[in-house]
């Protein structure tokens, strides 16, 4: 178990968040990785599979493409990748607060 403070450091201190469990329910933990500027690699239909684009905002493996994609990943990794991946999982993140997410479910519950 690792205080908060302490993982915050390590996020701020690395430029990938993977955790590649299935099945994943939203996974708080991949939002709180995005927004210390870390590349998160998931399981793909779990986690945050929809809510992030994948090799847009996110990357999304499974037991069949993990060696690949991986390598693919790290094989094109530079600044420039990090900082374009990482431009667009903030603008998803900045819409993450409670009147996008209330409003949001106000009008999906509306349609009822």
């Amino acid at each position: 178990e690792k205080k908060q403070n302490s993982v915050i450091k390590l996020l701020d201190e690395s430029n990938f968040f993977i955790l590649p469990s299935y099945p994943e329910t939203l996974g708080r933990s991949f939002i709180e990785a995005a927004s210390r500027h870390c590349i998160c690699i998931g399981h793909e239909k779990t986690g945050i599979d929809g809510l992030f684009e994948s090799n847009k905002s996110a990357f999304f493996i499974n037991e069949n493409n993990i060696d690949f994609k991986l390598k693919n990943i790290f094989d094109n990794y530079s600044e420039n990748f990090h900082k374009k991946v990482i431009l667009h999982s903030n603008a998803i993140i900045q819409n993450l607060n409670w009147d996008n997410i209330g409003n949001k479910y106000h009008r999906e519950l509306s349609k009822e």
